[in-house]
């Protein structure tokens, strides 16, 4: 009995933490950006490219340094007059760069291109995760309207199952009229039961994608044909913006730019290396006396490449070669762009024609069915064609449901390639 109890507290006790969630698209949308493990990773990636171009930037600024020597030697020699076999130094020193080639602004740029290359990426993912969402909350809709369908066949079918049995006991019809429509119900039946199913599943999927509870239960609104803007669309203006305006062109550009400030950090290797040094330094045998006696220095340091058997000039041909990649990268991503904004407009104005077509075909299906359905019931046509007729109405109701949510999904795709 106690554990009984206890079973029946949990129980619950889970029902009542769990929440009944109404979301509509926008809604769920947020909740992915919010949620989403890899936005969360892409928002740090923004913040490290942030970090590192201001690392660029420091390192054309002076450095302060200290060093503190000691030295031994083998024989004693003299320093200031007394004889000593070690010695103690103390330095602190500026130390600024004043050429190295324009290597250092070159970094800087390479910098501040990966940090836009991030924030390109960063809206691509976004993109990719509205996408994602809507893909799983139209999978909701569709399941829902096809369990609609399935219902409100099931309704008919049972209402002729009825009326049927109800001649078949009077002995007014033979049993060859009963059985298919009773197999017919059936299986109607499982489809209902399995579309429940892929319905949870589905739910559960969104739930995972959206970060919310599996023992929240979540309700979508279909409000999506008020997601489509009914200005015309010009599949050419389009094509000429996506083209020059799309982030993934934006990206090849960039990558193209890192390329050529990648050729002038080769080319530096070829330039001298000039550094300004001022410093302030104290020199003792013993360390008790190493910080007394400080004096000032400054000098100028350069250091550059003579001989290294032309590894500097293999390396610059290479980043030359890069470039012309690169370049070829460009001119490819604007193929493609073009390849898939054509593609996506097609796929759109395909799923348009079909929506047409498929309200033709259900408003010819219903009329046809609501006539044999008469005509059955005054037994000029068999059970068997009863079905087939009921069948083609199910079957074009499905395809009408399909090609307006693929319409809808295909038209958030053409969008997300131009916009």
């Amino acid at each position: 009995m106690k554990k009984k109890f206890i079973g029946l507290f949990i129980l619950m006790s889970s029902l009542m933490m769990s929440e009944n969630i109404k979301l509509d698209l926008d809604e769920a949308i947020d909740l992915a950006y919010k949620n989403n493990y890899l936005m969360k990773n892409s928002e740090l990636d923004l913040e490290s490219s942030d970090l590192k171009m201001k690392q660029a930037v420091k390192n054309l600024l002076p450095t302060l340094e200290y060093n503190g020597n000691y030295n031994g030697y083998d024989n004693k020699r003299s320093y200031k007059g007394i004889l000593t076999d070690e010695s103690f130094e103390n330095k602190i020193y500026i130390n600024q760069n004043i050429f190295s080639g324009g290597e250092d602004f070159s970094k800087i740029n390479i910098a501040k291109n990966q940090k836009n290359i991030s924030q390109y990426e960063y809206e691509n993912l976004r993109k990719e995760i509205r996408l994602s969402t809507i893909e799983k909350y139209i999978k909701i809709i569709e399941l829902e309207k096809q369990m609609e369908v399935y219902q409100k066949s099931l309704e008919n079918l049972e209402g002729q199952q009825k009326k049927v049995q109800r001649k078949f006991e009077l002995n007014l019809v033979s049993k060859n009229m009963v059985l298919p429509l009773n197999t017919k119900v059936l299986s109607t039946k499982t489809n209902i039961l399995e579309l429940e199913n892929l319905i949870e599943i589905s739910k559960i999927d969104l739930k995972n994608h959206l970060g919310i509870k599996n023992s929240d239960e979540i309700e979508v609104i279909n409000n999506l044909n008020e997601k489509i803007e009914r200005k015309k669309l010009d599949l050419e203006k389009d094509l000429m913006f996506a083209r020059e305006n799309n982030r993934d062109n934006k990206i090849a550009k960039l990558q193209n730019e890192i390329k050529v400030e990648e050729k002038n950090i080769a080319r530096a290797e070829f330039l001298p290396k000039v550094d300004f040094t001022l410093g302030y330094s104290s020199e003792a045998p013993k360390f008790r006396d190493s910080g007394d006696e400080w004096e000032w220095q400054t000098g100028v340091k350069v250091s550059m490449n003579v001989f290294e058997f032309g590894k500097s000039v293999d390396n610059y041909k290479v980043s030359k070669n890069e470039i012309e990649k690169s370049k070829n990268l460009v001119e490819k991503t604007k193929d493609d762009i073009d390849l898939e904004v054509r593609r996506s407009y097609s796929n759109m104005m395909t799923y348009k024609n079909m929506i047409k077509t498929n309200k033709s075909a259900v408003e010819s299906a219903r009329e046809n069915y609501n006539v044999e359905s008469r005509r059955y019931e005054l037994d000029l046509i068999d059970t068997i064609s009863l079905i087939e007729i009921e069948e083609d109405l199910v079957e074009a109701e499905l395809q009408l449901i399909s090609s307006e949510l693929n319409y809808y999904l295909s038209y958030e795709k053409y969008k997300s390639l131009v916009y």
